[in-house]
């Protein structure tokens, strides 16, 4: 299985750990049940008011990670901080930047538009 990372404590929000509160009993309920099947998760999805595909992902987070902190609710998207591109990489674009703009990234890249057709917000309308 993948391994998880544990969110920073200090950084969860008091709402989303009562929400981690409140899915804590039906999960682990769900989890110990032997022979569970799609009615037990059912159950669980109608007493936690969300879908049965959500249980589900509960589920498996929690049988990962059989502790509060796997039910506590996940943001979408990237966290911030989080970069995309790898130091190296990172670094190439940088570079590649400062050396096109002869600016320090400290001031807005002022990047000349290269030549090629003309962009629609160039183009006037005629009548």
């Amino acid at each position: 299985m993948s391994q998880t990372r544990s969110p920073e404590l200090s950084n969860i929000p008091a709402a989303d750990w009562e929400e981690a509160r409140r899915r804590f009993p039906v999960i682990r309920k769900l989890a110990e049940t032997p022979n569970r099947s799609r009615v037990h998760a059912a159950r669980a999805a109608e007493e936690l008011g969300c879908d049965l595909s959500q249980v589900y992902r509960l589920l498996t987070r929690f049988q990962v990670d059989p502790r509060l902190t796997s039910l506590v609710p996940q943001r979408r998207g990237r966290r911030q901080g989080q970069l995309m591109l790898s130091a190296a990489v990172d670094e190439v674009v940088y570079q590649a930047a400062q050396s096109e703009t002869g600016n320090s990234l400290s001031e807005p890249a002022k990047l000349s538009r290269q030549p090629g057709p003309p962009l629609a917000s160039d183009l006037k309308r005629s009548k």
